[in-house]
């Protein structure tokens, strides 16, 4: 059984039987199913009407086992925990982050999460979609992709991924083929071991920091780099400045 659910509507929420093998790819979006007792998964559009099924909205879980918000966080409390738009009675419903569709059935098929929609240097971008088209590639058993504030003006999008199989040439190369100019990450780091948080997700505290030591050290390989002459000088100083080293 698959389960569907957030912490702060009491971690269960959906359940959706497996009654067969699993068929498809690691980057395929995957039905989480039918709510359970007393709850509803309403996903709603940008109008905050009802989705259609095969609209793609957002997701939001209305039932009486919410929790009552964040502890002394009443702004991040108030934007999660929303008044039902549905209903002109008091009826508080919890935006989960996730964006889905409903199917046929109408079961709920998780597509992906709003966080995932981002902006680079004034380009909006869904790493969600980006992450989808590397793990088509067999070889790769996982990818995170993170952005990264380099300096005051430039965001870098980097990919951690673990593969026994490719690199990162093959890796940028399929992304070149499926994925426009600027969705391609900037930056690709393999991994040997896959770090986790006490939630058993992936950790971004520790993949921002293996980013950090990263360009620290591409740093220093630029700074051990010993000009010939004035003009050779010259050069790698105007490389340090497009390059934001």
């Amino acid at each position: 059984i698959n389960f569907y659910g957030t912490t702060e509507a009491t971690i269960l929420s959906t359940f959706y039987r497996i009654e067969k093998e699993l068929q498809g790819e690691l980057s395929d979006v995957f039905c989480v199913g039918q709510p359970i007792s007393n709850t509803a998964i309403l996903i709603l559009n940008k109008e905050n009407k009802l989705c259609k099924i095969g609209e793609v909205g957002s997701i939001y879980i209305k039932t009486p086992f919410l929790t009552k918000g964040y502890y002394k966080n009443p702004e991040l409390t108030a934007d999660k925990f929303i008044q039902n738009p549905l209903t002109d009675s008091t009826d508080i419903i919890y935006k989960t982050g996730d964006y889905g569709k409903y199917d046929s059935q109408r079961n709920t098929i998780v597509t992906g999460r709003e966080d995932g929609l981002v902006k680079i240097n004034g380009v909006r971008i869904d790493i969600n979609t980006i992450e989808q088209t590397i793990l088509k590639l067999k070889e790769v058993d996982m990818v995170k992709c993170l952005t990264y504030q380099q300096d005051l003006l430039s965001v870098i999008l980097v990919c951690f991924y673990k593969s026994a199989a490719v690199d990162e040439n093959d890796i940028r190369k399929h992304c070149l083929e499926y994925l426009s100019q600027y969705e391609v990450p900037s930056r690709f780091i393999a991994l040997d071991e896959v770090p986790i948080n006490a939630n058993g997700k992936i950790d971004p505290v520790v993949l921002k920091k293996i980013i950090e030591d990263t360009l620290a050290a591409d740093n220093n390989v630029i700074e051990d780099e010993t000009a010939a002459n004035e003009t050779e000088q010259k050069l790698i100083g105007i490389w340090k400045e497009i390059l934001n080293v």
